[in-house]
């Protein structure tokens, strides 16, 4: 489910916007790439029924997420994923919905770090000064900055991030006293 945050960024730059309805409802789904049929499921096992895309992704509705893939294609998701700098393999499969493909947390991380940089996605580094013992500088480096997705985008994100914790998965992190957005996800065996 961490995964998300660049789905839904797919979905708002390609139509939709946080109050479409979406049918948070069971569905089968073709996956042309392994010939085999794929039937997501909501992590509590319930539907809710049209829902808003705001509050699908609050609630981590597989569902939801899985029909947002399935309308706007799992290659423009996959492209997504490149613009935000993913370079493990993602395929266009359905079940990217869910996040199936494993990702480096360099990445993950860098990729969050587009919504509060409005859009601009700057490429980690682990050192930024080295000096000697008298101060003077030996070498420098600047990140790479890039605008990836419309500062818009970002800002709505960001928004639906706060949702997350506000009326959310994410309601544990709601006593922190800041002001926070995040996506919640699990893992394969926690």
């Amino acid at each position: 489910s961490t995964f998300k945050p660049i789905i839904y960024t797919a979905a708002l730059e390609n139509g939709y916007n946080p109050s479409s309805i979406i049918q948070d409802e069971p569905f089968v789904s073709f996956n042309q790439w392994t010939g085999e049929l794929w039937e997501p499921q909501n992590h509590t096992n319930d539907f809710k029924g049209p829902i808003t895309l705001r509050r699908g992704f609050e609630q981590s509705r597989n569902i939801v997420t899985a029909r947002i893939v399935e309308n706007i294609t799992p290659q423009v998701v996959v492209k997504y994923g490149k613009k935000f700098g993913f370079t493990s393999t993602l395929k266009p499969y359905p079940s990217i919905a869910l996040g199936t493909f494993e990702v480096k947390l360099v990445e993950m991380v860098a990729a969050y770090s587009v919504f509060p940089n409005m859009g601009i996605r700057v490429e980690p580094f682990l050192v930024k000064t080295v000096t000697d013992q008298n101060g003077n500088i030996i070498e420098e480096n600047y990140p790479d900055r890039k605008q990836v997705i419309e500062p818009d985008t970002a800002y709505i994100m960001n928004f639906l991030m706060q949702g997350v914790v506000k009326d959310g998965t994410g309601w544990r992190a709601r006593g922190l006293k800041a002001p926070i957005g995040g996506k919640t996800g699990t893992m394969d065996d926690y």
